[in-house]
Protein backbone atom coordinates (compact mmCIF):
# COMPACT_ATOMS: atom_id res chain seq x y z
CA UNK A 1 0.00 0.00 0.00
CA UNK A 2 1.66 3.18 -1.15
CA UNK A 3 0.95 6.70 1.05
CA UNK A 4 -0.42 9.86 -0.20
CA UNK A 5 0.44 12.89 0.72
CA UNK A 6 -1.24 16.27 -0.30
CA UNK A 7 0.75 19.62 -0.31
CA UNK A 8 -1.01 23.06 -0.53
CA UNK A 9 -0.10 26.31 -0.61
CA UNK A 10 -3.63 27.77 -0.14
CA UNK A 11 -4.95 30.39 -2.45
CA UNK A 12 -2.49 33.37 -1.59
CA UNK A 13 -1.19 34.96 -4.21
CA UNK A 14 2.47 35.25 -2.41
CA UNK A 15 4.95 32.46 -3.68
CA UNK A 16 5.69 30.21 -1.05
CA UNK A 17 8.72 28.62 -2.06
CA UNK A 18 10.05 27.14 1.42
CA UNK A 19 6.69 24.80 2.01
CA UNK A 20 7.09 23.56 -1.19
CA UNK A 21 11.09 23.69 -1.84
CA UNK A 22 11.11 21.65 1.48
CA UNK A 23 8.94 18.82 0.33
CA UNK A 24 10.29 18.44 -2.45
CA UNK A 25 14.09 17.73 -1.27
CA UNK A 26 12.43 15.73 1.74
CA UNK A 27 11.28 13.54 -0.87
CA UNK A 28 15.16 12.57 -2.57
CA UNK A 29 15.25 10.93 0.54
CA UNK A 30 15.45 6.99 0.33
CA UNK A 31 12.62 7.40 3.53
CA UNK A 32 10.18 8.84 0.84
CA UNK A 33 10.67 6.43 -1.65
CA UNK A 34 7.56 5.14 -3.31
CA UNK A 35 5.32 7.69 -2.13
CA UNK A 36 2.47 9.10 -3.87
CA UNK A 37 2.34 13.00 -4.01
CA UNK A 38 0.67 16.29 -5.32
CA UNK A 39 1.45 19.46 -4.99
CA UNK A 40 -1.40 22.22 -5.22
CA UNK A 41 1.54 25.18 -5.30
CA UNK A 42 0.25 27.93 -6.10
CA UNK A 43 2.69 30.98 -7.27
CA UNK A 44 5.54 28.97 -6.10
CA UNK A 45 8.00 27.51 -8.30
CA UNK A 46 6.43 24.48 -10.00
CA UNK A 47 7.81 21.38 -8.69
CA UNK A 48 10.22 18.50 -10.34
CA UNK A 49 8.36 15.76 -8.28
CA UNK A 50 4.84 14.20 -7.89
CA UNK A 51 1.48 15.41 -9.89
CA UNK A 52 1.92 19.72 -9.84
CA UNK A 53 -1.02 21.78 -10.09
CA UNK A 54 -1.33 25.56 -9.57
CA UNK A 55 -4.37 25.59 -8.28
CA UNK A 56 -7.36 23.12 -7.89
CA UNK A 57 -11.45 23.62 -7.69
CA UNK A 58 -12.44 23.04 -4.10
CA UNK A 59 -14.09 20.36 -4.90
CA UNK A 60 -11.57 18.62 -6.15
CA UNK A 61 -9.37 20.06 -3.25
CA UNK A 62 -11.47 18.60 -0.85
CA UNK A 63 -12.19 15.35 -2.23
CA UNK A 64 -7.72 14.84 -2.03
CA UNK A 65 -7.31 16.01 0.91
CA UNK A 66 -9.96 13.53 2.01
CA UNK A 67 -8.38 10.92 0.31
CA UNK A 68 -4.83 11.70 1.37
CA UNK A 69 -2.70 10.00 4.21
CA UNK A 70 -0.65 12.84 5.49
CA UNK A 71 -1.41 16.58 4.29
CA UNK A 72 0.94 19.70 4.67
CA UNK A 73 -0.51 23.12 4.56
CA UNK A 74 0.34 26.68 4.96
CA UNK A 75 -1.06 28.39 7.89
CA UNK A 76 -4.12 29.93 6.87
CA UNK A 77 -7.25 29.42 9.20
CA UNK A 78 -9.43 27.94 6.57
CA UNK A 79 -6.75 25.42 4.87
CA UNK A 80 -6.62 24.19 8.04
CA UNK A 81 -10.09 24.09 8.97
CA UNK A 82 -10.96 22.60 5.49
CA UNK A 83 -7.83 19.73 6.11
CA UNK A 84 -9.32 18.84 9.61
CA UNK A 85 -12.78 18.79 8.47
CA UNK A 86 -12.00 15.74 5.96
CA UNK A 87 -10.34 13.92 9.08
CA UNK A 88 -6.96 15.13 8.69
CA UNK A 89 -4.72 16.92 11.31
CA UNK A 90 -2.45 19.05 9.12
CA UNK A 91 1.64 19.34 9.00
CA UNK A 92 1.15 23.35 8.94
CA UNK A 93 3.94 25.63 7.87
CA UNK A 94 3.46 29.17 8.68
CA UNK A 95 3.87 31.58 6.21
CA UNK A 96 6.38 34.50 7.30
CA UNK A 97 6.55 38.12 6.53
CA UNK A 98 10.33 38.77 6.29
CA UNK A 99 11.03 35.96 3.36
CA UNK A 100 7.79 37.89 1.26
CA UNK A 101 5.33 34.83 1.66
CA UNK A 102 2.76 37.01 3.27
CA UNK A 103 1.42 40.51 4.49
CA UNK A 104 2.11 40.27 8.22
CA UNK A 105 2.88 37.28 10.83
CA UNK A 106 -0.89 36.54 11.57
CA UNK A 107 0.04 32.49 10.45
CA UNK A 108 2.69 32.33 13.11
CA UNK A 109 0.97 33.29 16.77
CA UNK A 110 -2.25 31.26 15.47
CA UNK A 111 -0.52 28.16 14.27
CA UNK A 112 1.27 28.13 18.01
CA UNK A 113 -1.87 28.50 19.59
CA UNK A 114 -3.39 25.58 17.45
CA UNK A 115 -0.22 23.32 18.27
CA UNK A 116 0.10 24.18 21.74
CA UNK A 117 -3.81 22.84 21.56
CA UNK A 118 -2.87 19.83 19.48
CA UNK A 119 -5.14 20.91 16.76
CA UNK A 120 -2.07 20.99 13.69
CA UNK A 121 1.00 19.74 13.53
CA UNK A 122 3.48 22.45 13.75
CA UNK A 123 7.02 22.99 11.58
CA UNK A 124 8.28 26.43 11.50
CA UNK A 125 11.81 25.13 9.30
CA UNK A 126 12.70 22.98 6.80
CA UNK A 127 14.74 20.62 9.97
CA UNK A 128 11.10 20.43 11.12
CA UNK A 129 9.10 19.89 8.16
CA UNK A 130 11.76 16.71 7.95
CA UNK A 131 11.39 15.27 11.00
CA UNK A 132 7.35 15.84 11.12
CA UNK A 133 7.06 13.85 7.91
CA UNK A 134 9.53 11.20 8.58
CA UNK A 135 7.37 10.59 11.74
CA UNK A 136 3.72 10.85 9.50
CA UNK A 137 5.31 8.52 6.84
CA UNK A 138 6.49 5.93 9.99
CA UNK A 139 2.75 5.99 11.40
CA UNK A 140 0.15 8.07 9.08
CA UNK A 141 -2.24 6.66 11.78
CA UNK A 142 -0.70 9.88 14.17
CA UNK A 143 -2.52 12.13 11.81
CA UNK A 144 -6.13 10.89 11.58
CA UNK A 145 -9.06 12.45 13.83
CA UNK A 146 -10.74 10.24 16.25
CA UNK A 147 -14.29 10.77 16.85
CA UNK A 148 -16.38 12.50 14.64
CA UNK A 149 -15.18 13.65 11.38
CA UNK A 150 -16.57 16.20 9.11
CA UNK A 151 -17.53 18.33 12.28
CA UNK A 152 -18.28 21.73 10.30
CA UNK A 153 -18.43 23.87 13.55
CA UNK A 154 -15.88 26.66 12.85
CA UNK A 155 -16.08 28.23 16.23
CA UNK A 156 -12.72 26.44 17.96
CA UNK A 157 -11.04 27.45 14.61
CA UNK A 158 -11.99 31.12 14.92
CA UNK A 159 -11.85 31.61 18.52
CA UNK A 160 -8.37 30.58 18.19
CA UNK A 161 -7.82 32.93 15.22
CA UNK A 162 -8.96 36.03 17.30
CA UNK A 163 -6.71 35.13 20.51
CA UNK A 164 -3.50 35.05 17.55
CA UNK A 165 -4.63 38.35 16.48
CA UNK A 166 -4.76 39.60 20.08
CA UNK A 167 -0.89 39.12 20.52
CA UNK A 168 -0.32 40.81 16.90
CA UNK A 169 1.11 43.95 17.32
CA UNK A 170 -0.74 47.16 17.19
CA UNK A 171 -1.06 48.44 13.26
CA UNK A 172 0.45 52.02 12.16
CA UNK A 173 -1.94 54.59 11.07
CA UNK A 174 -1.96 54.92 7.81
CA UNK A 175 0.40 58.53 7.15
CA UNK A 176 -1.49 58.98 3.88
CA UNK A 177 -4.90 60.53 5.12
CA UNK A 178 -6.89 63.02 3.26
CA UNK A 179 -7.05 65.93 5.13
Amino acid sequence: MSLSILVTVGSDYHPFNRLVGGVERWLGQPSAAGLEVLFQYGTADRPGRGECHDYLAHDELIDRLSSSDIVVTQGGPMGILEVRRCGRIPIVMPRLHDLGEVVDDHQVAFCRQLASTGDIVLVENEDELVEALDKAVADPTRLVLTGSTGDTDARPAVEAFARAVELLPPRRRNRWRRR
